[in-house]
């Protein structure tokens, strides 16, 4: 049987979120990470090389999405944005299935 965490309001999914942002907070995308110029631009790479910075929803969106080989770390780049990404799976949004994908493949879990 698993076991379930809560926050101390009794709210499971904030307690989740929580532990999710402290364990990746301070992660970064690798200072030489490259992408294509077409997916993101140049002030969108620096916000993901820049830790601790809130990243904007529709940048965390792009990001969890797209194919491991866009990225030279996909991992690293998952371990930036994931603390977001929770909450939106958390809360069933539209697009979660595609996010999913994004973080399945860049094995995030491990």
């Amino acid at each position: 049987m698993g076991c379930t965490v809560t926050s101390p309001d009794g709210d499971v999914l904030a307690a989740a979120v929580a532990r999710v942002a402290t364990t990746f907070g301070g992660m970064t995308a690798q200072a030489d990470e490259t992408v294509c110029g077409r997916c993101f631009d140049e002030v969108e790479v620096e916000l993901l090389r820049t830790p601790d910075v809130r990243l904007p929803t529709d940048l965390v969106g792009r990001v969890a999405q797209k194919d491991p080989f866009h990225w030279d770390n996909q991992p690293a780049i998952i371990r930036r944005v994931l603390p977001q990404p929770v909450v939106v799976l958390g809360e069933g949004a539209v697009e979660s299935a595609l996010m999913a994908r994004g973080l399945a493949a860049a094995g995030w879990s491990r």
